[in-house]
């Protein structure tokens, strides 16, 4: 629009001279209603960037409560992963293996682990 204004612009201020005097009232018209749409037109697109924008933010925010979700995830079930990662190796010189309370024992700390971060989470409000 800015092209068409300038043009306007200049046929409303008579600076051509094929335009007739009593024309250039109709010429002032549409200049000003030419400039109200123009600002109106960048009043929308103002709008709606900011509209685009706060979208963005939002999308944003629930994206990074889904990585802490899955974080807090992951880092819960890790101690579980990991001594049943130890114990799936096949050594056979494992002292706990020939205990009878091996298999409690890495039960339990299994679970005391995942309690414990889980608890931990929880105190710091992170869950």
């Amino acid at each position: 629009m800015g092209p068409q204004r300038e043009v306007l612009s200049r046929f409303a201020r008579g600076e051509f001279k094929l335009i007739r005097p009593k024309l250039i009232p109709y010429y002032r018209d549409v200049y000003d209603d030419l400039f109200r749409i123009h600002q109106l037109a960048q009043t929308y697109t103002d709008s709606l960037t900011a509209v685009l924008q706060l979208y963005l933010n939002m999308s944003s925010n629930q994206t990074g409560e889904v990585v802490k979700l899955l974080t807090m995830i992951t880092l819960i079930t890790t101690p579980m992963m990991m001594i049943g990662t130890w114990y799936g190796m096949n050594f056979s010189f494992m002292p706990e293996l020939k205990s009878s309370h091996g298999y409690t024992l890495a039960l339990s700390v299994m679970v005391a682990s995942t309690l414990g971060t889980y608890i931990y989470f929880k105190r710091k409000k992170w869950l």
